[in-house]
């Protein structure tokens, strides 16, 4: 199977759409796919099943069974995958979080979890793109 690329955001508002469509035009012609995940548990089962090359987490989520952690559950998932809860294979990939939470301590906390970089979502999506394709860019 060839290496994917991780959209998780639980939101396919018009934004994300365009997002992804750019983000998929970008990747076109080479050997990466972009695979796009709505819900915590199947993005977990592609950070244990996929071999990933990077992986773009929202901040917000629905996390299940904890809802005070609603507001940090991409974080959760970022501290998981860095600590090998999905298996090695993918816990050192590039992990992007991309928001429309920009608090310093949300900032603070992706950073402190290993994550790679951190963006604003629709505002610095050109700037993901180009990031991901100097990783992706054979």
């Amino acid at each position: 199977m060839a290496d994917s690329i991780l959209f998780f955001d639980d939101s396919l508002d018009i934004e994300n759409q365009l997002f992804l469509r750019l983000l998929r035009q970008a990747v076109k012609g080479t050997a990466v796919h972009v695979v796009q995940e709505k819900t915590i548990p199947h993005a977990e089962q592609k950070l244990k099943s996929l071999p990933l090359v990077v992986a773009i987490l929202d901040v917000m989520a629905a996390m299940p069974g904890a809802p005070e952690r609603e507001a940090e559950a991409g974080i959760e998932v970022l501290r998981r995958c860095r600590a090998g809860h999905y298996g090695t294979r993918n816990a050192g990939i590039p992990i992007f979080m991309r928001t429309a939470r920009g608090e310093a301590h949300i900032r603070q906390l992706a950073f402190a979890h290993g994550c790679t970089n951190f963006f604003s979502a629709g505002v610095q999506d050109e700037q993901l793109i180009q990031a991901i394709m100097a990783i992706c860019a054979p």
